[in-house]
């Protein structure tokens, strides 16, 4: 299995990144919010593996693979040591979306859901898996994987401090930290969406697009499964 998705580009990939990117933002109504919600719970799981399911197809459509493979922020404290760490921590896994272009969506995302489970159970540092795959298989795993996908479950942030006048803001800098990232988050009755891109390989038209792709696949895939 590849570790990375063949994206059409609309440039070749240069020898090294510049970092240079941009930042899209986007909204998925309120009533495909409503209509993930309501798969998840017929399918006996939570919006982010239907979400996250949605992508997989997308990508793997668009890359025209099978299977692809993204990385998914998890907010996960895997030592006993770190339950009294007063930080922001945050790892990652690597999701495997096996036949993803095609069939059954309910189906999809009850395979997405087994899998995501699996992997958070199993979650190791990627230091610790290379080596052993490289070894055993001669698979080398990159240091990042290409794309990521990251679902919010809320937007309470909220700081208080004596004396202070507290305010979270979005920042969009003109910078790639991977080469395509993926964000959802609950707004209201809507999720709100953001794709962070690598402006050495794409033009903010060609991720506009893909974002209305995605808010397109997303519908008629869950309508779809919810009427069968």
């Amino acid at each position: 299995m590849p570790f990375t998705v063949d994206l059409p580009l609309d440039r070749p990939r240069p020898k090294s990144a510049s970092g240079r990117g941009g930042a899209v933002m986007f909204t998925v109504p309120a009533e495909v919010r409503a209509g993930v919600e309501r798969l998840a719970r017929q399918r006996g799981t939570t919006p982010f593996v239907v979400t996250a399911a949605a992508l997989g197809r997308m990508l793997a459509r668009k890359s025209e693979q099978p299977d692809v493979v993204f990385n998914i922020s998890y907010a996960n404290r895997e030592r006993r040591e770190f339950e009294s760490l007063l930080a922001c921590t945050v790892t990652g896994f690597a999701l495997r979306v096996r036949d993803a272009a095609a069939g059954s969506f309910a189906a999809l995302t009850d395979r997405v859901a087994r899998t995501a489970v699996e992997c958070m159970d199993h979650a190791l540092p990627v230091r610790r898996i290379a080596p052993a795959l490289r070894e055993r298989t001669g698979v080398d795993v990159p240091d990042r994987l290409d794309v990521g996908f990251a679902y919010q479950s809320t937007l309470d942030a909220e700081v208080e401090l004596p004396g202070l006048t507290t305010a979270v803001e979005d920042l969009a800098p003109a910078a790639a930290r991977t080469e395509l990232s993926f964000g959802l988050v609950p707004a209201g009755d809507e999720l709100k969406g953001f794709v962070e891109y690598s402006a050495d390989l794409w033009d903010r038209t060609t991720i506009e697009g893909w974002t209305r792709d995605y808010v397109d696949l997303l519908r008629e895939e869950v309508d779809l499964a919810l009427d069968s």
